[in-house]
């Protein structure tokens, strides 16, 4: 079942064995009044935005060349990777329960955030210049620029953030049920007459790549009054970026 309403009440809430309620993406909280719910087998209220991955950044242009006036120079550096897109936030629950009838029940209600998106790749360096040669003169060639760094990994998602009332009796969770997501299911579930809530935060993304260096701006072959010129050396490659951060635990 997929809720797309952010205020739902029942009067019997009746859940099965491998029942599944999901949350629409276009829904970020959910209040929900119910009078009597009732719990037959393990059910899951999964409340992980059902959202794709941020894209990648797409890569920076290569640098240009380096120019030679008024002498040879290497190129310039990449420029960085974009920084990842965030990690979706676990779906905000409010749910109020008045009665609860599990006795061959139980549920899960499941918090998890999503993984933050990939960093760009850096852009390539620029090449390094070439010449100038005159009749006199005859310079190296330019080192290429460095690549770029590639982009920081975007932050993963929250946690949900959940209050379950029960009777007069208010729950909320306390501490993640590992350091990232995805989230296996808890052990308690194997009990009856009980609701577990249990989720973590979203995983960081992982950095770009690092971009490509440069090219080795040319030498060129002397004249009868200048020597022969070296090519420079290719740019090294970029830095790859850094993860990013994991989400954060909401109580």
């Amino acid at each position: 079942m997929t809720l797309t309403d952010s205020a739902v009440a029942y009067d019997t809430l009746e859940l099965n064995s491998n029942d599944v309620i999901q949350i629409d993406p276009s829904v970020k909280t959910v209040n929900i009044t119910c009078q009597t719910l009732i719990l037959h087998g393990i059910s899951i209220f999964d409340l992980t935005p059902k959202v794709t991955l941020p894209q990648k950044p797409g890569t920076p242009p290569d640098q240009p060349q380096a120019g030679n006036d008024p002498a040879p120079q290497n190129g310039p550096p990449g420029l960085r990777g974009g920084t990842g897109g965030n990690g979706a936030n676990g779906v905000t629950l409010n749910f109020s329960v008045e009665k609860l009838v599990a006795t061959d029940g139980s549920l899960w209600i499941k918090t998890d955030g999503t993984s933050g998106g990939p960093g760009g790749d850096g852009g390539k360096g620029g090449k390094g210049s070439s010449g100038p040669t005159t009749g006199f003169s005859n310079p190296n060639g330019g080192d290429g620029g460095p690549g770029g760094p590639g982009g920081q990994g975007g932050q993963g998602g929250n946690t949900a953030n959940v209050i379950l009332k029960v009777g007069s009796n208010t729950i909320r969770p306390t501490q993640p049920a590992n350091p990232v997501a995805p989230t296996k299911p808890p052990s308690e579930l194997g009990s009856l007459n009980v609701i577990v809530i249990a989720g973590a935060p979203g995983d960081g993304g992982p950095g770009g790549q690092g971009g490509q260096g440069g090219d080795a701006g040319e030498g060129h072959s002397g004249s009868f009054l200048s020597s022969d010129s070296q090519s420079g050396n290719p740019g090294p490659r970029g830095g790859n970026g850094p993860k990013g951060a994991p989400g954060k635990f909401s109580q």
